[in-house]
């Protein structure tokens, strides 16, 4: 599971900081949640950006639409956009996960991309949320949404689910052993 999420999170290990570069169209697939193509608000908003990546992660990470990130300063959206393993995203989990660490991930966001920091911020938000509980009975849905909305009880599929699902299945036929657990939410 825990491989299956990172290389989902990745693109197949090839992603080691997000790209905020969306067309309007792929934030509709995104967050159709918060983003609709036939909203006029954020059609607009959307051509402010002007194509800027910065800008972008601003319509998307900034403190006045996503305050739990804690992206509050000008910039902080782009500077704290998803990155590592797990695309940890935010001033506050990058500076949350960078006190577990013993690395002043805040001040240095950027270290983030190096392996070894984000295999520890990794492991560090896998033992935080406890997955190993939903791991052992197959619950990815949970796994996902703790990673990826940070709840693992949202009500609302994680980003990419079908993708992660294809993940887990291609690495359990190369290091999985046994029969996969049933899909089931038994916590102990």
């Amino acid at each position: 599971h825990f491989v299956a999420q990172a290389a989902h999170e990745t693109g197949g290990f090839t992603i080691v900081r997000e790209d905020t570069g969306w067309s309007a169209a792929r934030m509709c697939q995104l967050w159709p949640h918060r983003f609709k193509p036939t909203d006029p608000i954020f059609r607009a908003k959307y051509l402010a950006c002007g194509g800027d990546p910065e800008s972008i992660a601003e319509l998307v990470y900034s403190g006045k639409v996503k305050p739990d990130l804690g992206n509050h300063v000008n910039g902080d959206a782009y500077a704290y956009r998803g990155g590592g393993f797990n695309q940890l995203t935010g001033r506050l989990n990058y500076k949350e996960a960078g006190a577990a660490i013993a690395t002043d991930l805040e001040a240095q966001p950027e270290l983030i991309e190096d392996a070894r920091v984000s295999l520890a911020v990794a492991v560090w938000e896998w033992r935080k949320n406890n997955l190993n509980q939903f791991a052992d009975g197959n619950y990815l849905r949970a796994i996902g949404n703790a990673i990826n909305r940070g709840n693992a009880f949202s009500k609302h599929d994680p980003i990419g689910a079908d993708d992660r699902k294809r993940w887990f299945d291609r690495t359990w036929a190369v290091i999985g052993t046994g029969q996969l657990p049933t899909p089931e939410l038994a916590l102990g």
